[in-house]
């Protein structure tokens, strides 16, 4: 079992399957009641800054991968179509 302190996740660059970068993470949304992240709260960058105006929220489901280095989600999670509200919900695959 890998063991990860949110202190060390914080800032950890966020990447599509094919090598897109999102931005990086800000924080986790917890489920307390089942003791498990629903979420993950992204600042985004490059390209992805233009399209939203504030955080991303990443549903658990897209992400495919995560080490010390990266965090993987799926293609195709975060589109042109994400929401310029705050904060933007990426839809589950």
């Amino acid at each position: 079992m890998a063991l990860c302190s949110s202190l060390h996740a914080k800032g950890v660059p966020v990447v599509t399957e094919s090598g897109q970068g999102i931005g990086s993470v800000l924080g986790f949304i917890l489920d307390t009641e089942r003791g498990a992240i629903v979420q993950v709260e992204v600042r985004p960058a490059g390209l992805v800054r233009g399209l939203v105006a504030h955080e991303l929220l990443i549903d658990w489901s897209c992400v495919t991968g995560w080490t010390k280095d990266r965090l993987t989600i799926k293609d195709g999670t975060v589109t042109q179509s994400a929401s310029l509200g705050a904060p933007s919900t990426a839809a589950s695959l």
